[in-house]
């Protein structure tokens, strides 16, 4: 075998160790600025997003404060809404009721008139009988007068006839 210089070999060994230590040590170095870097990075990004939660946590608390209070409000409209339909229950009832006593009044307002037109008709036919019996009694009486004048609408007041006004 031919001779073969370790110490030449076990050299070349060794620096290659100590050349891939000392890349291997920067890469490390690098990884960890590199993590430092994007550590500083997100540690600010984590204090801007817990800034942001806490402004949005005081609004939420202010907006959770006022729908308590719009529910409040809300059941007390529903309430109020309750009662109102009630109300127009009632109402309702009381106007139906009250459109038939209307409708009562109505027909029996409507047969009083029919009966007062009757007696109307009945009382212009007995005052033309009667003022036919009186011109038939007068020409009975004096058979000269002149009736066809007379007229039972026209109005005498002391012998002088008088204008309907």
């Amino acid at each position: 075998m031919a001779a073969v210089d370790v110490d030449a070999g076990v050299k070349a060994k060794f620096s290659d160790l100590v050349v891939d230590a000392g890349m291997s040590a920067l890469r490390i170095l690098l990884m960890g600025h590199a993590m430092e870097k994007k550590h500083g990075f997100l540690e600010a990004k984590h204090k801007e997003v817990v800034e942001h939660v806490e402004k949005w946590k005081h609004k939420i608390t202010g907006m959770d404060a006022r729908l308590k209070e719009a529910l409040k409000d809300k059941k007390v409209a529903e309430t109020e809404v309750g009662d109102v339909k009630e109300a127009k229950k009632v109402v309702e009832s009381e106007r139906d009721d009250l459109k038939d006593k209307v409708g009562d009044l109505e027909k029996k307002l409507d047969d009083a008139l029919a009966v007062v037109e009757e007696g109307k008709g009945a009382l212009a036919q007995y005052f033309d009988d009667g003022f036919k019996r009186a011109t038939q009694q007068v020409l009975h009486f004096n058979l000269e007068a002149k009736m066809d004048e007379l007229d039972p609408f026209k109005i005498l007041v002391d012998g002088k006839l008088v204008e309907e006004e």
